[in-house]
């Protein structure tokens, strides 16, 4: 990586034609990935991912996170009762929102997934909340 990386992003390292760092975002330190999506990446490249990446940081807060994650709750809680003759109660929503840790965020041109783990409910799966352009949430799902 021969080209300078924003103040906001630390510890960013050029991996495999990714930038991985971590952020400062209310509540705490996020590990972050940008990934412009092109084979052999340039500065140029990487400009749309900071310039996504900076957005978020300023509507990132503890009412953002909260939203998203229930969210995401909401959409695997109900995934999760597809195939069962019960319908979701609202504790099952909340018991999952409560139980899902956010880990990371990757960063694309057009896109933001946050990466979520959730210990006592699904502790081998990862849950991905994809969010649009506008950090609004698109979808949820196991990854």
């Amino acid at each position: 990586m021969n080209f300078p990386v924003p103040a906001f992003i630390q510890d960013a390292e050029f991996v495999d034609g990714i930038i991985e760092g971590t952020l400062e975002v209310e509540p705490g330190v996020l590990d972050a990935f940008f990934d412009s999506e092109s084979e052999d990446p340039t500065e140029e490249d990487f400009r749309a991912v900071f310039g996504n990446a900076e957005r978020f940081c300023k509507v990132f807060n503890r009412a953002f996170h909260q939203s998203i994650t229930r969210g995401a709750a909401e959409d695997i809680t109900n995934e999760s009762f597809e195939d069962s003759l019960e319908e979701p109660a609202e504790k099952d929503y909340a018991l999952l929102a409560a139980d899902l840790i956010l880990k990371a965020a990757q960063f694309f041109p057009d896109a933001t997934l946050l990466i979520y783990e959730s210990p006592r409910i699904f502790p081998k799966e990862e849950i991905v909340a994809e969010l649009n352009a506008e950090f609004e949430l698109a979808e949820a799902y196991f990854d």
